[in-house]
């Protein structure tokens, strides 16, 4: 899997001497490459014989333990970073280590089928996992060493001290090698050096070895990018692609092959016969290939650990597509203060297609065929660009939709009205607007209900809905309720005694004045009742306690611009 680089990545390329650095241009197939898979905290311990560190599934390890993290925690309050692996995967793991208080191996690996003469890379991502801006602690160092089977040491590489950093960096080690002639295979061994206890304490990823030769490249006549898409059906095309390259001389002699991967660059297969540094294929059919040139010392081409290889070339052959676009509204009209809905409606969209919504030309919405205006003015335009995730497409633009924005009619009417029994009256409400339509629920009691100023009559209270509709659709409402007014019944005499017969002062029609007031008094002008509404009737008490026999005097106050009644109650038992 290739190494992809995080922002925290500060690469730090270490190599062996100026002279071979110009000849380590492109690098081939990693033989090795360990980025310690990924899963949950924490991962698995690691096979035997890989490392001589003790796996523990805390995640913060002990001196001389290791784990497998896919983001470590601050651990040791806070001396550690928090930190998530190198590589980028998804819940990528990579290898935590609290080294041992004596150098052991952390990591040791036996590759085979190598060529001899052939330059390899060894390197790893490296982070010093104490935090800076907790003082300074013992610092990791460690050897990279490439061994025969028997330990016979043929090349070593130092770290040097690993500096502490105030946040969580990683950096590339490694170095470049060559086998010796009759050398094919070889152990890795990375060594810590340092003591441990208080400091010493490192994440590990992305351990790779692989082979790297002097620098190639590749391209395709006529072409100045290395990424080719060819659309059939759109003008002239070519019949075939012709691929050169070069190399840098480095080699008194270089093989070459050609290869090809249908498959996004997971598997590279070799093109028969493709093997000098120029290559031909005929556009036969659709579809998606990348081309790419290897190349080894004479006689290791096809070995795969011991080829480097060019960039790809990516080329894709593609019908022309021609979509579609239609945006659809849910109205070219609507009334103030509601929403329009507008949907793109496509053919072709491909995987990720892209929407761009536009009002009155400024950019709106998602990336999304919906789009909705939540209070659209009057002769807003709105669009939609639309671009297909399939090759061979070019974008559109749909035609601009108006709106036409109506407002609604208004109505001021009062809340009530009183109208004595018997007597008729004009409902007259102030209404403003183009208005198609008048309607009054209920019609009881109106003379016409499709008017706006009916003549009203009814013979008990009624409340009454005025429903308008102006001549663009829209509508508005107003309720008022019309109180019928009977003359009040006004008892002179009541006997509060219990025996259910005017145990209560009743005054006839008087709850048809919603506000109305009476205060009762004693013939000392000291008040003994007062009521708003007269919901409950009085019934010869005061406070609970019921009063003697005699005179008391009233106030009727029914409101509403009627008079006020005044006179005398007799209480007897």
């Amino acid at each position: 899997m290739p190494i992809s680089y995080t922002y925290f990545d500060k690469i730090k390329e270490i190599a062996v001497d100026s002279t071979r650095d110009t000849c380590v241009g492109s690098v081939g197939d990693a033989i090795v490459h360990i980025d310690f898979g990924s899963g949950l905290n924490p991962g698995p311990p690691l096979a035997p014989g890989i490392t001589n560190l003790i796996y523990t599934n805390s995640a913060c390890p002990n001196d001389g333990s290791y784990t497998l993290s896919n983001n470590s925690t601050a651990c040791f309050s806070q001396d550690w970073f928090s930190t998530p692996d190198h590589t980028g995967n998804y819940q990528g793991y990579f290898m935590l280590i609290n080294a041992s208080y004596t150098p052991n191996d952390f990591y040791v690996q036996t590759v085979n089928n190598l060529c001899s003469g052939t330059t390899f890379e060894f390197s790893a991502w490296i982070i010093n996992m104490n935090n800076l801006s907790h003082g300074a602690l013992i610092l990791s160092n460690v050897t990279f060493t490439i061994e025969k089977t028997d330990g016979t040491v043929l090349q070593t590489y130092n770290t040097g001290n690993i500096p502490q950093t105030y946040s969580p960096t990683w950096v590339k080690y490694g170095f470049y090698f060559t086998t010796p002639s009759g050398i094919n295979t070889v152990v890795l061994r990375m060594r810590n050096n340092a003591p441990g206890g208080n400091g010493n304490d490192l994440g590990l990823d992305d351990i790779t070895f692989r082979p790297v030769g002097p620098k190639i490249s590749s391209s395709v006549k006529g072409f100045n990018s290395d990424s080719l898409t060819i659309c059939l059906g759109n003008g002239p095309v070519p019949d075939s692609l012709h691929f050169v390259s070069s190399i840098q001389k480095c080699y008194a002699l270089s093989d070459f092959q050609w290869q090809k991967s249908m498959d996004k660059g997971i598997t590279w297969n070799d093109i028969p016969g493709a093997t000098s540094t120029v290559y031909s294929v005929k556009i036969l059919d659709t579809g998606f290939v990348q081309y790419r040139i290897a190349s080894a010392q004479p006689g290791n081409i096809s070995n795969s650990n011991c080829r480097f290889v060019s960039k790809d070339i990516k080329v894709g052959v593609y019908n022309t597509v021609y979509p579609s676009l239609r945006v659809q509204s849910s109205g070219d009209s609507v009334c103030s203060g509601n929403a329009v809905s507008f949907t793109a409606q496509v053919s072709y969209p491909g995987s990720n297609p892209q929407y761009q919504w536009f009002l009155n030309g400024n950019k709106v919405g998602t990336n999304s065929p919906y789009f909705t205006n939540p209070n659209p003015q009057d002769k807003d335009s709105v669009y939609c660009l639309f671009k297909s995730s399939l090759p061979c497409t070019q974008a559109l633009v749909s035609k601009p939709l108006g709106i036409s924005v109506y407002p609604y009619p208004t109505i001021q009417i009062p809340s009530a009205f009183y109208l004595k029994n018997g007597k008729s009256m004009i409902l007259n409400p102030v209404i403003t607007g183009n208005i198609a339509s008048y309607t009054w629920i209920p019609s009881t009691g109106l003379n016409n209900p499709s008017i706006p100023n009916p003549i009203a009559s009814p013979l008990t209270s009624t409340q009454y809905t005025l429903i308008l509709k102006s001549v663009n659709g829209c509508i508005d409402t107003a309720k008022t309720t019309v109180y019928v007014i009977y003359d009040l019944d006004i008892p002179n005499i009541f006997s509060p005694n219990n025996d259910g017969i005017n145990d209560l002062w009743n005054i006839g029609h008087l709850t048809d004045f919603v506000n109305n007031t009476v205060d009762i008094f004693n013939r000392y002008g000291q008040l003994v009742f007062h009521s708003l509404g007269y919901g409950a009737p009085w019934d010869g008490k005061q406070n609970g306690y019921p009063l003697p026999v005699g005179t008391y005097y009233y106030i009727i106050n029914p409101h509403f611009g009627t008079k006020i009644f005044t006179g005398s109650i007799t209480l007897i038992r």
